[in-house]
Order: structure tokens, then sequence, then C-alpha cells
């Protein structure tokens, strides 16, 4: 009985912690990109590993200015091509690390998350999708053609490791100390 109570209590709390997503605080940021009172997270997901990298601005952005600023300011790579309608990002490389620059066996999903850890597939390019601030864009390497299932391979987020906040943890401890003072009496 007190090992269902005690495992109760943590599934209680792991999901209440988990049930908003991700906090930018909570992730493993690379480096960031820009200033200004608006923040997005990139995060990129090359299949074994994934990153995270922080983007600020004021005024209008998009993600591809997002991933271009992150290029310019660090040591993520992008290349690009022109269609005619927008950029086209062709290849990200980032510590050895390659996506893209082979469809259809090796090419680069676009996705969106309002919070990090839901992401759906983007509708619009990079260069038509308007950031707003505390948005995340993904990108993840793909291994197939996209047609038959183009949700194969969704961006993973890193998350930092962290140590419970004390509100919590005290809580928690209290808890099971209610239940084995508890046990102890019957």
């Amino acid at each position: 009985m007190l090992f269902r109570c005690a495992i109760s209590v943590v599934f209680v709390f792991a999901g209440w912690s988990g049930a908003q997503g991700y906090l930018v605080s909570e992730v493993a940021i690379e480096y960031s990109a820009g200033s200004g009172a608006n923040q997005a997270v990139t995060v990129l997901d090359f299949g074994d590993d994934s990153y995270a990298f922080e983007y600020r601005w004021d005024g209008s952005a998009t993600g591809i200015d997002m991933i271009l600023a992150l290029d310019a300011a660090g040591p993520l790579e992008v290349t690009t091509q022109d269609f005619g309608f927008g950029l086209f990002v062709d290849t990200i490389t980032y510590e050895s690390l390659v996506m893209g620059g082979g469809y259809p066996t090796n090419w680069i999903g676009y996705f969106l998350s309002t919070d990090g850890e839901v992401w759906t597939e983007s509708t619009l390019g990079a260069s038509d999708r308007a950031l707003t601030d505390g948005d995340w864009d993904g990108w993840a390497r793909q291994f197939s053609d996209p047609f038959p299932d183009p949700l194969a391979s969704i961006p993973q987020t890193p998350l930092a490791l962290t140590v419970p906040e004390p509100t919590s943890l005290l809580l928690m401890t209290g808890a099971l100390g209610l239940l084995l003072r508890r046990r102890r009496r019957t």
C-alpha cells in the first residue's frame, strides 16, 4: 500500500511538471544569436544527436532569419538555395554532423512547436514563417522519401541536466515522510 501511494505521488508530480512543455531554462542551449525582447529556440536533430540554439530579436523576424543569424553567430553552418520564392535550407552542419544535401534519402524536415515538446510539420517554408515571442523551430534529419512518412523523424529537444526545484523536492520529501509515518502507526 505504501509503495502504491509513493508511486502515485511521484507520478502526480512528474505529470504536473511535464504537462506544460519545456521552458528555455530546461533546455541545453548551445549558444545564442541576436538581441532583443523576443526569444525563440531552434532545435537541430541530426538523428543520434540533438542541439538547441536561442535567437533574440526586436520587430519582425522569420524562421530563415533565425537559422541564418545562428549561422553568422557561431560554428553552425547553413547553406541555402533561392528558388525565386524564398530561401530553401539545403544543408545544416554542426560539430561535423550534416543534415540535408541528399534528397530524397537525406533531406531536412522543418517543424514548429509552441513548447519544444509537441512538434508539427510546418506547412510554410522558413522564409514565410513569421516568428513570435516564445516560438520553437525544429529541423530534423530525414532518411526516406517524404511522401510515405513525413513525420518519420521529429526533433527531440535536448534537455539540460536539472535538479528539482527546492519547493517541489520539499513537497515530495514531506509527502513521503507522512506516508512512512502513517505506515509505522498501523
